[in-house]
């Protein structure tokens, strides 16, 4: 492997279109040991009209959801989605001179 030139990792954007919810939205699956915690937060975005967040993952397969939780009870569940990240990043390295 050529660490200067490839990567396991990669930042992913979650997106959720949805109107603004009373409750938190979360990320939810078993890679997040199934904790609706801080990291797996979606945020809501005005502009966009939508709940957004960025994790790095590593590549693999990830099987999630997005949950959404109102005082303290799982009152939504949105239909599971599969993610399989096949990462190979090539930088390009250039001379500056």
């Amino acid at each position: 492997r050529e660490n200067n030139r490839t990567s396991e990792y990669v930042n992913i954007h979650f997106t959720l279109r949805s109107p603004r919810l009373s409750g938190d939205v979360f990320v939810n699956g078993v890679w997040t040991n199934d904790q609706l915690a801080t990291p797996y937060k979606m945020q809501f975005d005005e502009a966009g009209q939508c709940y957004r967040l960025s994790l790095l993952l590593k590549q693999g397969y990830y099987s999630y959801q997005s949950r959404v939780i109102t005082d303290g009870t799982d009152e939504y569940m949105y239909k599971s989605q599969r993610l399989i990240l096949l990462i190979n990043i090539l930088f390009c390295v250039r001379d500056v001179n």
